[in-house]
């Protein structure tokens, strides 16, 4: 409903307009009637009505200053001017204000609920444009949010690509800073949801707001998200706020360890400089430790430091035990490389990841780890916040390709033993020789013979008579046939040699057997 107030020097014209408007018909509400310009003045104030029916000469200030006044209102009303006054000079001034219309007294009930008709009309129009134009802008926003967005992805993606600093709203002769927020899951379960994207689109848009107005934009990589800004001020006078900020949100997020990294200010244009130094600065949590928050200025203070490299006479000894398929001399090599870096607090310990990951790329080589590299399998790399998490991922990996690698044998050992069992068992009527099986299985006579006793425990032949035996048995069960045909069904052409066989192995003659089940 749209709202009226009623503004009159004398109450009795206040209460007759009340009782002249067809309220429930027109669809309006009266929020208040007043005697003075100052107190109508307040009520546009607090209560925003739509319309306002005014008389010109109050106390306070006049129905043309309240009227004057409400102009730069964002939401100013309507007004309908009531007055004694035939002076076409006060009508004149009403009029160059936007009044709607000028009634005279007395007032008659049909004129002032026929403008209010008008008054309405427009009143609603105008809301209806004004929303269409709200749903536009907001539709234009987020396209351009979009936009932006795909901008800074294409620059995380490539490093070369120049960034559109007008798309972003970025003045070029100002600094960008970059912030990078990593979500740390402390719960394996976490891990394989990929549970951090709330957290980073929850995080990110109360970044932004601490930020405003500094133009902003951000996106994800995995566990980890990057905001580019501009700064109003120096970006490490932010600070404090971040810091505030990740304590609130660590509450909030249990689940998590945010950790946020301020990198250098460099020229917008040049801001792929300025994600480096975020990432730089965001890999320096391995020595100062996650859950907190960091700036460019504390990794450029830490000292080089030696390089990171696995030994290469360490590297022929892992390389040998993967080989071999030992997981624990496999460990024991990286824990002694492992252990070697717990205690160093240099920049060289920053770039961990990468040695990390190139270290599990060796393993994947030498055990002829032939599945594709996907971006998922280095999130447990990534989400590691110390030197020990990070030894603890890269044991846990060597040891499941191992494993992996161990059980792929294993399976390609079984395989000929498989194709054997499933020839024999559709080739049961017919004689069969150990040659024939084991070339439809792709290997040598001797060591499918070697192999089938190694993995079965019996010898092929001793197999095959078993499975003649046992599908003859089903055939007596089921009776349909004499023990002359049982016999030619599984392979034997002498019923008198099937017998004998028969009798071995179950124990009784074939046509007792029969008998017993019949």
């Amino acid at each position: 409903m749209l709202k009226v107030l009623i503004s009159d020097d004398e109450p009795t014209i206040c209460d007759l307009v009340c009782r002249l408007v067809e309220w429930e018909a027109l669809g309006l509400e009266c929020i208040g009637k007043v005697q003075d310009g100052l107190s109508a003045e307040r009520l546009l104030q607090t209560r925003q009505p739509d319309i306002v029916i005014t008389d010109i000469q109050m106390p306070g200030i006049s129905g043309l200053e309240l009227i004057e006044r409400a102009q730069p209102l964002p939401n100013a009303p309507r007004f309908i001017v009531i007055s004694g006054y035939r002076d076409f000079e006060y009508a004149r001034r009403a009029l160059q204000f936007g009044v709607e219309d000028y009634l005279l007294k007395p007032i008659r009930k049909a004129d002032l609920n026929l403008i209010l008709q008008k008054v309405i009309k427009k009143c609603r129009q105008s809301n209806a444009q004004e929303q269409e134009r709200l749903e536009i802008r907001e539709k234009l926003d987020s396209q351009t949010g979009i936009l932006r967005k795909a901008e800074f992805q294409r620059l995380l993606a490539d490093p070369e690509h120049p960034l559109d600093t007008a798309l972003l709203g970025f003045q070029e002769r100002k600094p960008a800073c970059c912030i990078a927020l990593h979500v740390g899951l402390l719960y394996p379960e976490d891990l394989e949801k990929q549970s951090w994207g709330i957290v980073q689109e929850n995080t990110c848009a109360r970044l932004q707001k601490l930020l405003f107005p500094a133009p902003s934009v951000w996106a994800a990589e995995r566990a980890a998200a990057y905001l580019l800004f501009q700064p109003e001020r120096a970006a490490q006078e932010y600070l404090p706020q971040i810091q505030s900020l990740l304590k609130k949100l660590a509450v909030q997020y249990a689940h998590v360890q945010l950790t946020a990294a301020i990198g250098a200010e460099v020229p917008a244009a040049q801001s792929a400089a300025a994600i480096q130094a975020a990432k730089q600065t965001l890999s320096a949590r391995l020595v100062f430790g996650g859950g907190k928050t960091l700036h460019y200025e504390q990794f450029r203070q830490l000292p080089e430091g030696v390089p990171l490299d696995f030994p290469e006479s360490a590297r022929q000894k892992l390389a040998a035990a993967l080989e071999a398929l030992q997981p624990a001399q496999a460990q024991e090599l990286l824990d002694v490389w492992h252990y070697s870096l717990m205690l160093r607090r240099d920049e060289a310990v920053c770039g961990l990841y990468e040695k990390a990951k190139g270290l599990a790329g060796f393993v994947d080589r030498t055990l002829q780890a032939s599945a594709a590299e996907k971006p998922e399998d280095w999130d447990g790399l990534y989400n590691c916040d110390s030197i020990q998490t990070i030894g603890d991922w890269l044991g846990a990996r060597v040891r499941s390709r191992i494993e992996a690698t161990a059980k792929q044998l294993q399976n390609r050992e079984a395989e000929p033993i498989r194709l054997a069992k499933r020839y024999v068992e559709e080739h049961i009527s017919r004689q069969l020789s150990l040659e024939e099986v084991a070339a439809q299985s792709y290997v040598s006579a001797g060591y499918f013979s070697a192999l089938f006793k190694e993995k079965t425990g019996e010898t092929f032949s001793d197999y095959v008579i078993r499975m003649r035996v046992e599908a003859s048995k089903k055939l007596l069960r089921e009776g349909r046939c004499t023990i002359g045909e049982a016999a030619q069904q599984v392979g034997y052409a002498d019923s008198r040699h099937f017998s004998k066989v028969f009798a071995r192995i179950v124990g009784m003659k074939p046509a007792a057997y029969r008998k017993f089940y019949s």
